[in-house]
């Protein structure tokens, strides 16, 4: 049997062996501690973005091309065809964006009314799976966010008053139109919950006077994080007066908040490595003074340091083995 073996199982099954003592025992416990801890945080802050993201893309586009100042699109009939020949774009639908008043009963509220066609949207977005109440359809009809629909009282099937502001005819006579309610969804993201309306495209144009013009054109991709890149692409080609916005541009204060808090998390989690760090050599310099006097009766019997570290190898692999 190998001499360095045979010591170190001796050396395990002794009787008056003292496995753990008070010093090692916290010792240990902070190393457990400090791991816990990094592993927890760890997971949360990721779990955390991803969810968050998760929420954002499920109601946002990947990629939105407009025009410089918001301007409207006249010719995205065009474009639409020259975008679709891109291999990494995989569905593209105009949109329009109005802000609107909206009124139930004696309800009222302010309101983001997006203009889609129903069923283009659902190739951009995940709103058809997002329906907690009705369907997607929009003919004639519109579909709510679930706390725009809490905050006016309204459900499916209920008929609401869609006023544009300012109108065009006698100074400042306001348009108006009645849509009814067909569906309410919750993408779990409050913003998009509490004040996005969709509507029919057509409907929209027709009450915000907007002929065949729109906001932009809703683009789908086939990687997200690289929309970046695609964005520079895309402006690259399209040339003035067209500019890209990807969606991590889009939602840039959120994800400027998690930097920073990605950047507080890291020092602390830093602090916390280096707590545990000092706790595994304090457990180490611990047990080597412990086993001074057994080092220099091994040494004297002429054993090298070579072999006593593999006496000390076999005898804590065999420990854990034993756990």
């Amino acid at each position: 049997m190998n001499t360095e073996f045979f010591i170190a199982r001796r050396y395990l099954r002794s009787k008056h062996r003292k496995i753990f003592s008070f010093s090692t025992i916290i010792a240990i416990g902070g190393v457990f501690i400090g791991v816990a801890a990094l592993l927890i945080t760890l997971s949360m802050m990721n779990g955390f973005q991803n969810e968050l993201r998760r929420r954002i893309l499920g109601g946002t586009p990947h990629i939105i091309v407009r025009r410089y100042f918001n301007q409207p699109l006249t010719d995205y009939e065009e474009i639409m065809p020259k975008l679709l020949q891109y291999s990494f774009i995989k569905a593209a639908a105009p949109f329009t964006i109005q802000k609107s008043i909206i009124k139930f009963k004696t309800q009222f509220d302010g309101v983001v009314i997006k203009g889609v066609d129903a069923e283009s949207e659902k190739n951009i977005t995940e709103i058809e799976h997002k329906i907690v109440d009705g369907i997607f359809e929009l003919a004639g009809g519109c579909v709510l966010g679930v706390e725009l629909a809490r905050g006016l009282k309204a459900g499916v099937g209920d008929t609401l008053i869609v006023a544009s502001p300012f109108g065009e005819q006698f100074g400042l006579l306001p348009r108006a139109k009645k849509v009814v309610v067909k569906g309410i969804f919750n993408f779990g993201y409050y913003d998009y919950d509490a004040l996005i309306m969709y509507m029919d495209l057509k409907d929209v144009q027709s009450l915000f006077a907007m002929d065949n013009q729109v906001s932009g054109i809703e683009l789908r991709v086939d990687d997200v994080y690289k929309t970046p890149n695609y964005s520079k692409i895309l402006e690259r080609d399209l040339g003035y007066p067209y500019r890209a916005q990807d969606w991590i541009e889009t939602n840039h204060s959120i994800f400027a908040a998690l930097k920073v808090e990605k950047i507080i998390t890291f020092i602390v989690l830093t602090l916390i490595i280096l707590v545990a760090g000092f706790n595994i050599v304090g457990v180490l310099i611990n047990m080597v003074k412990k086993k001074t006097k057994e080092i220099g009766i091994l040494r004297s019997y002429g054993f090298t340091s070579r072999k006593i570290m593999r006496i000390f190898i076999f005898s804590y692999r065999s420990f854990l083995y034993r756990l």
